[in-house]
């Protein structure tokens, strides 16, 4: 029964652990949206990838 019981915390714990870095990413990403969506209105020639523009649009974020 304690091997059960220690099986269920560490499962718990994980996937805590792994929710709090999910958070802890998005929030990275969002940052880095906002960033590159200053820079693409101040610098004139910037250029956004493909892989900027998703991550933003993901978020609801539009960069040029």
């Amino acid at each position: 029964m304690k091997t059960i019981i220690n099986i269920i915390i560490a499962i718990f714990l994980f996937i805590a652990f792994a929710l709090i870095l999910n958070k802890g990413i998005e929030k990275t990403e969002i940052a880095e949206c906002y960033k590159w969506q200053a820079q693409s209105e101040q610098l004139i020639n910037w250029y956004s990838t493909d892989w900027q523009k998703a991550q933003c649009n993901h978020y609801g974020i539009e960069i040029k």
